[in-house]
């Protein structure tokens, strides 16, 4: 992770993050928290290589341009991959304070409509990776499963959020005709 501070790109990293990167995983995506002048926090998410490759999200604590040694908390790791394509990689902080995290079926179709995955979904968690108790599947799922937010995505690879109404926008990967909104 670098910082470009006046137009420059800084010689020293913010981060090294220890990923698996094949095809479309790697680092997915950064999100500073919106109180990021009291709390210094960055979150990122990437593909982690063991035991078996899945999504990672952790959190750094930040100090000038680098992040502090050992400060990288893990909050989150999703389901294992069955495949390196359709992996996401959207993360945006809600008008609400919750972490939105946009992943992709994985290759598999059936996993984006799956309570029983995190593939295909937008899934919603507290700073910290706690899982709220109003997620609208809360009572139907377990585990981890119970951060799914919204269900029916092939590649949610990006997202934004409406300033005043809060209300998000999810960009899926539509096949080799159509990206979808």
């Amino acid at each position: 992770v670098r910082v470009v501070r006046d137009g420059r790109l800084l010689p020293r990293p913010l981060a090294v993050v220890p990923t698996q990167a094949q095809f479309e995983e790697g680092l997915l995506a950064v999100a500073c928290d919106p109180d990021f002048n009291r709390t210094h926090h960055v979150y990122l998410l990437f593909t982690a290589a063991g035991p078996q490759r899945h999504e990672r999200l952790v959190r750094m604590t930040v100090s000038g341009d680098t992040a502090e040694a050992h400060s990288d908390s893990l909050l989150f790791d999703l389901d294992p991959h069955t495949d390196v394509t359709h992996v996401g990689g959207a993360l945006r902080f809600g008008e609400d304070g919750m972490l939105y995290v946009g992943t992709g079926e994985n290759g598999i179709a059936e996993h984006a409509q799956d309570l029983r995955s995190t593939h295909g979904k937008v899934l919603r968690l507290r700073r910290d990776g706690s899982i709220p108790e109003d997620n609208p599947f809360w009572a139907l799922t377990t585990g981890r499963h119970r951060s799914i937010f919204a269900r029916g995505f092939r590649n949610a690879f990006s997202m934004a959020v409406q300033p005043g109404t809060g209300r998000i926008f999810v960009n899926d990967v539509g096949a080799d005709s159509t990206e979808e909104v």
